[in-house]
């Protein structure tokens, strides 16, 4: 009575399973080819205002992109999505002090999530199954792998035989 799932790969943009370390490194190409490919394209028949629109919703995707691989990548060291705070505060006060300031030793606060990011890509993630699912396959990954996932009367079966086996035992 167990049930065969097939392991699949689990959508870029949700943010409730983990990532491993190669597909985290692969989703940062992407957001690095994402920003080279929307720097150089600047569309010439379109107005600078209709530019800058485009522009922000690329951004706003790139930015909730990144976020969520960065959660994901925390969910496979078994840490809260809570430390994505170490990344985002120094980013919100770069931009704050940039903004407000033109002070040229902001640049160095960008450093943090920098470092942070070096952090994910370079630690290994938790080997075993922890509390945000089966540890990642690789998107590089060709065999899809079969786990075996008993169903929820499997497992009340087993627990009402271990309880009346200690039952039992202890007569």
């Amino acid at each position: 009575m167990t049930e065969t799932v097939a392991t699949k790969k689990y959508p870029l943009l949700l943010a409730n399973e983990r990532i491993g370390r190669l597909d985290f490194f692969l989703c940062i190409l992407i957001n690095i080819a994402i920003s080279i490919i929307d720097i150089v394209s600047h569309i010439p028949n379109i107005s600078e205002s209709t530019y800058t629109i485009i522009n922000g919703f690329v951004g706003i995707f790139q930015f909730y992109f990144i976020l969520v691989q960065i959660i994901k990548r925390l969910h496979d060291s078994n840490l809260n999505r809570v430390y994505v705070l170490i990344w985002l505060t120094p980013l919100v006060a770069t931009v704050v002090l940039a903004v407000t300031t033109q002070n040229e030793s902001v640049s160095l606060l960008i450093l943090i999530p920098s470092i942070f990011m070096l952090y994910l890509l370079f630690k290994k993630g938790y080997e075993h199954i922890n509390k945000y699912g089966l540890p990642p396959a690789n998107i590089l990954a060709t065999a899809v792998t079969y786990t075996e996932i008993p169903t929820k009367t499997e497992k009340t079966i087993q627990k009402k035989t271990t309880n009346s086996l200690m039952k039992q035992s202890s007569i």
